[in-house]
C-alpha cells in the first residue's frame, strides 16, 4: 500500500469490503483534519483513547442495563447508540 491508495485498492489488499476502508479512516480522523491519513497518528489517538477509558467507572444501573440489552441479543453496536440517547453515556 502506498501513498494515495484508493479505498478500493486497499479493500482488494486487505481484502473487506471498501465500505470497512472508508468508515474506519472517517471514524478516526478528526472533524478538524484536513492534512494526509497518517496511520501513525490515529494509532496514537486509538491508544490514548483506550487508556482513558479504562478509567471509566460505570454506574450499576448502567451495567444493568447493558447486560439486560445484551441478554436479549442487542447488538453491541446498538447498545452503545441507546446509552448515548437515553442515558448521555458515550461508550462504545
Amino acid at each position: 500500500m502506498g501513498e494515495g491508495d484508493s479505498f478500493n485498492q486497499i479493500s482488494r489488499i486487505l481484502g473487506v469490503a471498501h465500505s470497512t476502508i472508508s468508515r474506519e479512516i472517517n471514524h478516526h480522523i478528526p472533524d478538524n483534519f484536513h492534512g494526509i491519513y497518517c496511520h501513525c497518528l490515529i494509532s496514537k489517538q486509538a491508544k490514548e483513547t483506550c487508556y482513558n477509558t479504562k478509567n471509566l467507572c460505570i454506574s450499576e444501573r448502567t451495567k444493568m442495563f447493558i447486560h439486560e440489552c445484551l441478554s436479549t441479543h442487542t447488538s453491541p453496536n446498538m447498545v452503545s447508540q441507546k446509552l448515548a440517547l437515553k442515558h448521555d453515556i458515550l461508550l462504545s
